[in-house]
């Protein structure tokens, strides 16, 4: 599936986020059982070089990260320039630093309100043992959801009330 990426040039860019090669199963179950090991192989030899830990270890000093930050700041001033008065309200989905906190800073330099009560709700909630996240570690499962959901309903009656 195409997937539409704004470019620093100001132009919206259709790449494939997947490699083509990927979809092999639709077509052989075959080729699909030996796709499934080599993922498999992959991620249990560890990656070195994932943009996550390099983003932990360089910081801005890492040019994806650095891009990835000025195509963001690029996309929330057009959001904010589009919805003109109307107010915009954000949140993380995760706490992950720096990113958290660079997307918080774009988010006030650009005056867009941003809550972390989700993401503190979340942290409690594994801090108190509490399994909120899918298989794969990162994605919420059905009680992150209902975390981050009350935590946002929180901040949405303060926020209307205003």
């Amino acid at each position: 599936m195409r997937r539409p990426y704004l470019t620093l040039d100001d132009e919206i860019v259709y790449h494939h986020p997947v490699p083509q090669w990927q979809k092999v199963e639709k077509y052989s179950r075959f080729l699909g059982f030996i796709l499934k090991r080599w993922n498999n192989a992959k991620q249990n030899v560890g990656v070195k070089d994932v943009a996550e830990k390099r983003i932990a270890e360089e910081g801005q000093t890492y040019d994806d990260f650095q891009y990835s930050i000025q195509v963001t700041e690029l996309t929330l001033q057009k959001i904010v320039k589009r919805i003109g008065k109307t107010q915009l309200i954000v949140f993380n989905a995760d706490a992950y630093n720096p990113q958290a906190a660079e997307f918080k800073a774009m988010c006030e330099d650009n005056n867009i309100f941003y809550t972390s009560s989700a993401t503190d709700a979340l942290q409690m909630m594994e801090q108190n043992s509490l399994t909120i996240r899918a298989g794969d570690g990162y994605h919420w499962n059905e009680l992150g959801h209902e975390a981050v959901a009350k935590a946002l309903m929180g901040d949405l009656k303060l926020f209307l009330k205003e």
